[in-house]
């Protein structure tokens, strides 16, 4: 059994209330969105920190010249886009998951970063083209009185949602295998106008100062306010602070 120190306070002894992880004393308070997004920008932030190291280690496509990988990657994206059939785009993705791997890339780290814009930015047009009022077609999967999913457009939005992820793998693996530096250096080398690259670099820099930004008022901003915090409101600061 542990002894109290002597000259330990009071407070320091005293147990908060609520923080215990298994939930059996108090209750947590839930995040609010405005927590979670700008912790979710943050994060975001560090993991583009790190591509540099990640860029850095000795796999396959890290010791490639950038601008090899960079023709590479347009005559891919250019077969990936051109590919009519599912069979073609699982096996150009099955490659870029064997590339993932042969360049020290963790599968699941690779796979998180592709497919968690996949759903978001594909499901909006994919979604709705699966039904027999958007694309006739022989009825599948029935669900109200002569309308359901047809086999069309579920061939349809299987198509463009392997087309998708094998064209966002291929550009996060050439961004993850490439340093930031290397790559514009490329553009300049393929005789891309000076312009369109420092248009790249410019926003490459200003969108991390502005995440690091609204992180950073977010956080002074929690730091100077007392008291509990509504959920609509966002927070309730104390009289004359």
């Amino acid at each position: 059994m542990s002894r109290r120190p002597p000259d330990a306070p009071e407070w320091l002894l005293t147990p908060e209330i609520g923080l215990c992880p298994c939930c059996c004393v108090g209750r947590r308070r839930r995040g609010s969105f405005v927590d979670k997004t700008v912790a979710g920008a943050a994060n975001i932030l560090r993991e583009a920190m790190c591509n540099d190291e990640v860029a850095g280690r000795s796999g396959l496509l890290q010791r490639l010249d950038a601008r090899a990988k960079l023709v590479s990657l347009l005559a891919l994206l250019l077969a990936a886009s051109l590919a009519h059939q599912v069979v073609i785009l699982a096996a150009l993705y099955a490659g870029t998951l064997i590339l993932a791997r042969a360049s020290r890339l963790g599968l699941a780290f690779f796979v998180r970063r592709v497919w968690l814009f996949v759903p978001v930015f594909t499901g909006v047009i994919v979604i709705p083209a699966m039904f027999s009022f958007v694309t006739p077609g022989r009825i599948v999967v029935p669900i109200g009185d002569g309308w359901g999913l047809t086999e069309q457009g579920l061939a349809g939005a299987a198509l463009i949602v392997a087309r998708v992820a094998t064209s966002v793998s291929l550009v996060v693996l050439l961004t993850l295998t490439t340093r930031w530096i290397d790559l514009l250096s490329s553009l300049r080398a393929l005789r891309v106008p000076p312009v369109f690259v420092l248009v790249i670099g410019m926003a490459h820099r200003y969108v991390f100062a502005l995440t690091t930004a609204v992180d950073e008022m977010f956080t002074a901003r929690k730091a100077r306010s007392i008291g509990p915090r509504g959920g609509a409101r966002g927070g309730q600061r104390s009289p004359g602070v």
